[in-house]
């Protein structure tokens, strides 16, 4: 169980600066990518680097699904994690649209 305890704002570590806007747009990107590259009968792996773990990665993955209109099954095995995308059919539209712009919905 976590340790919990209070101290004085001022002897806390600073905050370490966030991810910048550019940098977010870049990774949700790329994540799209991983999800719409695995067609139909095929199975992706990602592979942690440094302190990244298959929960974060899976995470990453999830919500890239979710921008996509997809759903993506995932396991970590081996220190990796293994991804099968379910609805191709949606991921493949939206790989032809990355990059595009989003219509404005009325």
């Amino acid at each position: 169980m976590a340790i919990f305890e209070r101290i004085p704002a001022g002897t806390a570590p600073a905050r370490p600066t966030t991810t910048t806007p550019s940098a977010m747009q870049s990774r949700m990107r790329q994540f799209e990518s991983y999800a719409t590259d695995v067609g139909a009968g095929e199975v992706g792996v990602l592979e942690p680097e440094n302190t990244e773990t298959t929960r974060a990665l899976a995470m990453r993955l999830s919500r890239a699904a979710t921008r996509l209109g997809c759903e993506i099954e995932s396991w970590p095995s081996d220190g990796k994690l293994y991804f099968r995308v379910e609805s191709a059919k949606k991921a493949t539209a939206a790989k032809m649209e990355l990059g595009k712009k989003p219509s404005a919905k009325r």
